[in-house]
């Protein structure tokens, strides 16, 4: 059985992969940095300025981290709509 690509099917695969790629470097990146902004400044940890250490130093590799994330669960719906313009043949 001889399975045959379109031009839509192929750009669909590659922007899949490309945004799993993508969300698979910002996961990392949010940890590595979350990480490292822990083990910089875990001496300065006061329970009583809680919100100002979560938004001075967690929230940002948080973010990047969860839009990694978004970004995963995201990548299958936006590489169908991103392709969908590929589906005529030019």
């Amino acid at each position: 059985m001889l399975l045959i690509m379109t031009k839509q099917d192929w750009t669909e695969v590659l922007l899949f992969s490309g945004f799993r790629l993508m969300a698979t470097g910002l996961r990392i990146t949010g940890v590595l940095f979350l990480l490292f902004q822990l083990v910089e400044s875990w001496h300065q940890f006061d329970p009583n300025y809680f919100g100002a250490f979560f938004l001075s130093t967690l929230f940002r590799p948080l973010f990047l981290f969860l839009a990694g994330v978004l970004l995963h669960f995201l990548a299958k719906p936006l590489s169908k709509y991103m392709a969908r313009p590929f589906s005529r043949s030019s």
